[in-house]
């Protein structure tokens, strides 16, 4: 019996700073590994000093469950480690939801809010916007 191709694709490009993985299809419980892997080798090939920056470029995410959420944030952990950046770019409108109900956007978009603790993220400014670095919108406190 043949095992079905993976359903995530990771392509990885040079940018002018550093690397950008492009990700096509499901991250999830069996797909997740596979993204941590390739960033992984992006951080291991910086070698001692600040690690470049590290885009993921979502455009072609179909799902993600919290298994590939979990991917994410521990992506974000190692880059800070390494004292790099992260950037999502070009999110889909299922993930930026995803990351508003968990309460991870700010620290996954790096938005100032996340640096400086001082807000809650009910979701994109615009109502869904997809994409947009940054975009998330402080609760209302007035209430």
């Amino acid at each position: 019996m043949s095992t079905p191709p993976p359903s995530l694709t990771v392509t990885a490009r040079r940018t002018a700073d550093g690397i950008r993985l492009e990700l096509a299809g499901e991250l999830d419980h069996e797909t997740a590994g596979g993204l941590l892997t390739a960033a992984r080798e992006h951080l291991t090939a910086a070698g001692d000093g600040p690690g470049p920056p590290l885009e993921l470029g979502l455009a072609g995410l179909t799902d993600c469950d919290s298994t590939g959420l979990a991917a994410l944030l521990r992506i974000r952990r190692l880059v800070d480690a390494a004292g790099g950046r992260m950037r999502l770019e070009d999110r889909p409108a299922l993930l930026d939801r995803m990351l508003y109900l968990t309460g991870t956007a700010a620290y996954l978009t790096g938005t100032a809010e996340h640096r400086t603790g001082t807000a809650d993220y009910l979701g994109p400014a615009d109502g869904g916007r997809d994409g947009a670095a940054g975009d998330c919108a402080p609760a209302d406190r007035t209430s």
